[in-house]
């Protein structure tokens, strides 16, 4: 059911590209200020259980339509296929909100076609800033921000499906966009929404890295790191952006407007290579897995 999921999933994120509009969390950050503001009095509000209470209601709620679906579907063909459309329904939703990879392909593309105002727009989506500088000034940065973004977008919402299912899903990404939200905001809570973040992004992240390597070159990969440790205890998004710069090699020189975009360019390749690569050994485990069980 959930390589089926996952495929349909991939599908949609691949040949459908009104999805992407399609996936709006505006709605959760209303939904929070509401929640903040219902618990303004009490003063474990800003810390791990204020994080928890505003998750909570939003992640039963997925689970207990899960749960009845499953029960169902026991006794009913029919409501096989209502589950898994919901399964896929709910992973195409948290493989959001936009696709970096599309992104930044079309970044590139306008840059290439000279259409500075188009190239703009991607690159003021994926930074989540605007731009007040020469638009080509940005690739360097546009780098980092993949190879992060593949992970919170792509790899972890999938990493999490396929261990807790919907709910696993929608977690991940319900931790990914407080963290967005209270990124630049001191306090009690913002430190829990970060530390629930790091927490639920670190496996994930491990095998993002290492997924880099594969796709690149692993010597380089490993050369970048500082020490073996880091391969455990770096910060993730460090951890990331160092494991993905050096499995291309990444030492251009950032200054010449030619290099960064072809740097950018390399980068890109490499993050194609290594989400189909982790997709087909994900296949391949969920298959030995229905074989074995």
């Amino acid at each position: 059911m959930k390589f089926i999921a996952i495929l349909i999933g991939v599908a949609m994120e691949l040949y459908v590209m009104q999805i992407q509009q399609m996936r709006q969390f505006g709605w959760f950050g209303r939904y929070t200020d509401s929640m903040l503001r219902a618990m303004q009095s009490l003063a474990w509000r800003e810390g791990p259980v204020g994080v928890l209470l505003v998750i909570l209601p939003v992640v039963l709620l997925v689970a207990a339509a899960q749960f009845s679906l499953d029960y169902q579907s026991a006794s009913n063909n029919l409501w096989i296929l209502l589950e898994l459309g919901f399964s896929a329904a709910v992973l195409i939703y948290c493989m959001g909100p936009r696709d970096p990879i599309r992104m930044v392909d079309e970044y590139m593309n306008a840059m290439e076609r000279g259409d500075i105002r188009s190239a703009q727009a991607q690159a003021e989506h994926l930074l989540g800033q605007v731009i007040t500088e020469p638009v080509e000034e940005y690739a360097a940065r546009l780098k980092e921000i993949l190879l992060l973004r593949v992970n919170d977008n792509i790899i972890g919402p999938l990493f999490w499906f396929v261990l807790a299912g919907p709910v696993g899903a929608v977690l991940f990404r319900l931790s990914c966009e407080l963290r967005l939200r209270f990124s630049y905001i001191n306090g009690g809570f913002a430190t829990a929404c970060h530390d629930l973040y790091f927490i639920l992004t670190w496996l994930p992240a491990r095998i993002t890295a290492l997924g880099y390597a594969f796709a690149g070159s692993f010597v380089d990969t490993v050369a970048n790191w500082q020490k073996v440790s880091d391969l455990w205890s770096t910060d993730s998004e460090k951890f990331l952006v160092r494991s993905g710069l050096g499995s291309v090699g990444d030492v251009q020189d950032e200054d010449e407007e030619f290099s960064a975009l072809q740097s950018l360019a390399n980068v890109l390749a490499m993050v194609k290579r290594t989400v189909l690569i982790l997709i087909v050994l994900l296949a391949i485990m969920i298959i030995v897995g229905l074989i074995t069980g």
